[in-house]
């Protein structure tokens, strides 16, 4: 253990939003000498609000021949900025409770201690035992002892902790900190020895809504940072817009409007908030609104701590490695300690060090709030980003995001792209996350973080030759999205093997194969492939695009499909099926999300990846692949002879869910409704669906048969005896009814839109 050179303390002022604790530590640095005190830092929003902190430190004299410092952070009172108030006081030793005296504003007062009574709760802490000093704000309002706030305080605290302050007595906030500070000295000694000690902070209990606005948070923030990188901000409007977007508390559309006249309004000389406009207007989800605001303000708190270590990493005060470790904690910990805190108690920070840190972070901060409020007058939703084209960039998209993120230096993604040319002219094929992870640059909890991120900068016209309009969704393996192919001038699918599965060789052969099988079948009712190939270390696959919605959107939303519309697209699925067999192919994956019917009333097979060609002998899988509400008995034990009747069995139960709105087995778990397709009968859809006929039920329970040897031999059999019960079924004149019904239903969208 070093020896002690000083002795420091840290206070937060906390209490209700409005009740004086900016004004009380601004006056306070105000009366203190220059000499004696450092800058005050000031971490606020657009509107001059606190947002994370307001800090300065005070030397406060000498005990023992050791100077006393004192940290002070003014913490944010607003109900939404819970995380920022525990990220803090996770690090002080003393409190100040800032208390408004006036009566109007009791309420927020009694909210505020009741919160913090019960983050000392957790600490083990009661407020009499705490070093908790209450500072009475707005004093010269009232009398002494004649206001609700003063009484309870009294009752809590007693006489000698409460000190009241107004306009002519403000020098008191002095007296305030000295004291909280000296009961810090004296009632948190193994704190603070611990602290000196270097050992960790101790876990805290976090409410449970807390920990999932910060999970959110957290997932927003690394989909967003790793696409802006050093651009990013979040304090924007905008911002707050795509956060209530991924919520849901918003359309795209309306938030368009609303961000219109938000910059109307700013035209005319109004200062209006895009939330006031929405909520003025009806565009927003009360319900979902008051969340919205608590993950807006989580991600503004995780930046900030992000922001406090690279900063620490290029002035060269902390080793990148360390602050990575760090970060990596606070993950963990779901953001209860700042990274300030951490690195100090590792003994990374010193006092001046971190003084330069809270220069350079306040700097930037005022860049970002600049930014943003331009962002805000240009009336649009989507935060201005940096765009990485393909061929723009010296690096991988994966290390690009990994650098945004902060998990990386450049200088370290150059020596992986160096080795990673090294091992292919040794024909040794790496994916570059791959080569950073066995080069220890990056670990199995940061290679998700930078996956998750990955998936939004795919959108950004990484692949050669195609631009992205939008997601479509996603698949078994990839993500797929509305793309224009430019060299041909056509509107494709563009599927792109999801980022986590790089690292796994097997999932890239897979995907590959998908592309291979794709591209032996030509059908009408099969999705028709294109083009496969890998681009940035990204594998990709173009399809048809399909305009048109999913049968399981049909089921959605009609509840059940009537027995016409269901035979019609049951015959057009099996005519896929009879072509697939015929190539030696099994999709074994056929549901009602995996039968697409375009506006032409034409039903199109999708989705290849777990198909399995059936002239090269065994599946070769150790594992059960399929969809439990659908999969076939040979499926679930892994026959190694599986054929087309697997499908028929699937595209049965598919007919059944169209049929009555439900699989026809369901259980709690995927293993039990496995079991149930292994030994239960199917059930009878005509108690659930009348207009389902006694013919019906007998095709259906030959699909469906246990054994396949006891199902239809064939998907063309299939066809020939649904024709028996609807001889025009999968005709012409079907297939345009089903399209005037779907262009009522869903009304057409251009790929870009």
């Amino acid at each position: 253990m070093t020896e002690l050179q000083e002795i420091r303390v840290r206070l937060a002022l906390v209490g209700a939003r409005g009740s004086g604790k900016s004004a009380a530590l601004e006056a306070y640095h105000e009366t203190v000498p220059a000499h004696q005190r450092s800058p005050l830092t000031r971490i606020g929003d657009l509107a001059g609000k606190t947002l994370v902190y307001d800090h300065a430190e005070f030397e406060m004299g000498v005990v023992s021949g050791l100077p006393i410092y004192v940290d002070v952070y003014a913490l944010p009172g607003q109900r939404e900025a819970e995380l920022a108030r525990r990220i803090s006081l996770s690090g002080c030793h003393g409190y100040l409770f800032t208390a408004d005296c006036r009566s109007f504003a009791y309420r927020k007062t009694l909210e505020a201690f009741t919160e913090l009574k019960s983050y000392l709760s957790d600490r083990g802490r009661e407020p009499k035992d705490a070093a908790l000093v209450a500072l009475l704000t707005h004093a010269d309002k009232s009398k002494s002892g004649s206001n609700k706030a003063e009484i309870m305080l009294l009752k809590e605290l007693g006489r000698d902790r409460l000190i009241r302050v107004g306009e002519d007595t403000r020098e008191r906030v002095g007296e305030a900190i000295k004291k909280a500070a000296a009961l810090a000295l004296s009632r948190e000694r193994e704190e603070l020895e611990a602290q000196r000690a270097g050992k960790p902070p101790p876990r805290l209990k976090i409410p449970g809504q807390l920990i999932g606005d910060v999970e959110r948070a957290h997932e927003i923030y690394l989909r967003s940072a790793g696409i802006a990188g050093s651009g990013f901000s979040p304090h924007s409007d905008p911002f707050f817009g795509q956060v209530l977007l991924q919520l849901g508390a918003a359309s795209e559309e309306d938030l368009e409007v609303a961000a219109n006249l938000k910059a109307q309004a700013l035209g005319l000389g109004l200062d209006v908030t895009l939330e006031e406009i929405l909520s003025k207007r009806e565009l927003v989800d009360p319900e979902v609104l008051p969340r919205a605001r608590r993950v807006h303000h989580c991600v503004e708190v995780i930046h900030e701590e992000v922001l406090f270590g690279r900063v620490a990493s290029e002035l060269n005060i902390v080793p990148f490695q360390r602050v990575k470790r760090a970060l990596t904690l606070q993950v963990k910990r779901n953001f209860q300690h700042s990274l300030d805190h951490l690195l100090t108690r590792a003994g990374q920070l010193d006092r001046v060090a971190r003084q330069r840190i809270l220069k350079r972070l306040s700097e930037l901060h005022q860049v970002e709030l600049a930014r943003d409020q331009e962002a805000d007058r240009a009336g649009t939703i989507n935060p201005p980003t940096r765009s990485f084209r393909a061929g723009e960039s010296e690096l991988p998209l994966f290390g690009e995001v990994a650098i945004n993120l902060g998990l990386i230096t450049r200088a370290q993604a150059r020596e992986a792209v160096t080795e990673q040319k090294r091992l292919r002219r040794k024909g040794t094929r790496r994916f570059f996350g791959e080569v950073l992870k066995l080069k220890g640059y990056l670990n199995d909890e940061e290679i998700p973080m930078v996956c998750r991120a990955l998936e939004e900068r795919i959108a950004d016209d990484r692949i050669e030759g195609y631009q992205i309009y939008r997601s479509l969704g996603r698949g078994n393996m990839a993500l797929v999205f509305a793309a224009k192919q430019i060299k041909l001038d056509r509107i494709v699918a563009l599927k792109i093997l999801d980022p986590k599965l790089l690292f796994d060789s097997a999932f890239i052969e897979r995907f590959a194969q998908e592309a291979k099988i794709a591209a032996r079948l030509n059908h009408q009712n099969i999705v028709q492939a294109y083009d496969v190939g890998s681009d940035n270390d990204l594998h990709y696959f173009v399809m048809e695009y399909v305009d048109g919605v999913t049968v399981k959107d049909l089921i959605d939303d009609a509840g059940v499909v009537d027995p016409d519309t269901a035979i019609d697209i049951v015959i057009q699925t099996a005519r896929a099926l009879d072509h697939a067999s015929k190539h030696s192919l099994v999709h074994r994956d056929v549901k009602p999300g995996n039968i697409m019917v375009n506006r032409e009333g034409t039903t199109k097979l999708c989705d290849l990846g777990l198909a399995l060609r059936t002239d090269r002998g065994g599946t070769g899988d150790s594992v059960v692949l399929g969809t439990p509400f659908y999969i076939s008995p040979e499926q679930i034990t892994n026959d190694p002879n599986i054929d087309v009747r697997a499908d028929l069995y699937s595209l049965g139960a598919t007919w059944y869910h169209m049929l009555t709105g439900r699989p026809p087995f369901t259980a709690p778990t995927p293993e039990e409704v496995c079991i149930r397709h292994l030994n239960d009968p199917v059930p009878d859809a005509s108690r659930i669906n009348t207009a389902v006929t006694p013919p019906m039920i007998r095709v259906l329970n030959t699909m469906m048969a246990k054994q396949r040897e006891d199902r239809y031999e064939s998907a063309a059999v299939v066809i020939r005896e649904l024709l028996k019960l609807r001889p025009n079924a999968g005709g012409d004149e079907h297939r345009e009814d089903l399209a005037r019904r779907i262009a009522l239903a869903y009304p057409a969208r251009e790929p870009w839109d």
